[in-house]
């Protein structure tokens, strides 16, 4: 019996067995994680109270993938240093100015957590590339959608001292700009997915961007209003390239920008109907006062220089206003005030070794090329941005930071095993 038992035959048939149930608690596994990737994606779309949603499912996800093996790539050299160049800085900053106290430490907290979220989307886009476009993306175009009807609903009147703010939309967001901002990626991709792969296998989508762009216009930021016009005329143009083996890529461009402009159209006539909107649609194409006039913001920025210039170790994120009542409004700046001379550094770093890694991640021919625009043109836009308003704890700005880290170095070989 006990030889029946150990023989060769009955030992093949355990072993397969266990590989068996081995592999089905693997797929369980990712299954697990994948729906916890895209709730954690989508949840950035909803941060209008602190710790929010995203940061309480961040606080779990993330320790546990790092303990699975979603940990930096050595690719991803400059994106870690850059990463422990600011978090060295902040430290720096505290023991010179000990007088900072808890507000800079909680703030720095949130700092490091927000480079840990980086790099936790780059890991995670580097070992599931198709992930990208099957669970993160899609869910922010969900979020996108439903943050954007709570925003149209608040401008309507309901829930109007909760989704909106000054008279703008604002979603379940603190501030419009953000919002907005949170919305470029999706109607970026959406248009870029129509070029690559069909005109009909998003359609659901057309409605999607529809309430998308619905976000944008009545969030009255004309940051927003600017990089979506210049994303969507990049992505129309840079599209289909990813498609150039295809005949009809041409005859699909051209149809999706009628259909595009023609919701563009229907959805503006429709929004710049109603007069309140309009007279707030004038306001702010007219130049305010707190960025061209004496003391506003532009003006301010030639103060920062001399105040960068004298202290290389960072004054913290609440100096500069302190003196002028509110923040710098410009990220570059701020990093150098904030963090020092090697807080600045390391954004300069960050800054530029992504745009070249970005163009990279375009240039190659991989399953993923046009997501890998669509997150480039999104952060092109940011940093942009990031020249007229302080982007340093948004978090749609470094997950789009290490999606592109995390598809720019991937193999093809990891698409086609997946």
């Amino acid at each position: 019996m006990n030889d029946q038992i150990d023989s060769p035959l009955t030992h093949s048939k355990l072993q397969n067995t266990q590989a068996y149930a081995n592999q089905n608690n693997m797929v369980s596994a990712n299954k697990i994680f994948a729906v916890a990737i895209w709730i954690f994606a989508a949840s950035g779309g909803f941060v209008s109270f602190e710790p929010s949603l995203f940061e309480l499912l961040g606080a779990i996800i993330i320790p546990i993938a790092y303990m699975c093996g979603y940990t930096p790539h050595p690719k991803h050299a400059l994106l870690t240093l850059s990463s422990f160049m600011l978090i060295g800085a902040g430290i720096i900053t505290f023991v010179v100015s000990p007088e900072l106290g808890t507000d800079w430490i909680r703030y720095h907290f949130i700092t490091i957590f927000i480079l840990m979220t980086m790099m936790f989307f780059a890991s995670v886009a580097h070992e599931k590339p198709h992930w990208v476009e099957k669970y993160i993306i899609p869910a922010m175009i969900i979020a996108a959608a439903m943050t954007s009807i709570l925003g149209i609903l608040g401008y309507m009147g309901i829930g109007y001292n909760q989704f909106t703010l000054y008279g703008r939309a604002k979603g379940a967001f603190k501030d419009p700009n953000v919002f907005a901002t949170f919305l470029i990626l999706p109607i970026i991709y959406c248009v870029a997915a129509w070029i690559r792969y069909g005109i009909f296998k998003f359609a659901y989508r057309y409605f999607l961007f529809l309430i998308i762009f619905a976000g944008i216009f009545l969030s009255f930021s004309r940051a927003a209003w600017g990089i979506s016009f210049l994303s969507l005329i990049m992505i129309s143009c840079l599209a289909p390239f990813t498609n150039k083996d295809n005949p009809h890529s041409k005859t699909r461009l051209v149809i999706i920008i009628g259909i595009a402009s023609i919701l563009l159209i229907v959805g503006f006539i429709v929004i710049m109907s109603i007069e309140s909107t309009r007279e707030m649609v004038l306001l702010r194409l007219q130049p305010q006062d707190y960025d061209t006039a004496e003391g506003g913001r532009f003006d301010r920025y030639s103060d920062m220089f001399p105040m960068i210039a004298a202290d290389p170790w960072g004054k913290g994120h609440i100096y500069f206003g302190t003196i002028y009542g509110e923040d710098p409004h410009n990220t570059w700046l701020k990093m150098f005030i904030s963090f020092g001379w090697l807080g600045g550094l390391s954004h300069l770093l960050l800054t530029v070794s992504t745009l070249f890694v970005g163009i990279y991640g375009m240039i190659r021919n991989t399953p993923w090329q046009i997501a890998s625009i669509s997150l480039v043109i999104a952060y092109l836009g940011l940093t942009l941005e990031a020249l007229i308003i302080d982007v340093d704890h948004w978090r749609v700005y470094y997950v789009i930071i290490g999606l592109i880290w995390g598809l720019a170095f991937t193999s093809t070989t990891k698409y086609k095993s997946a």
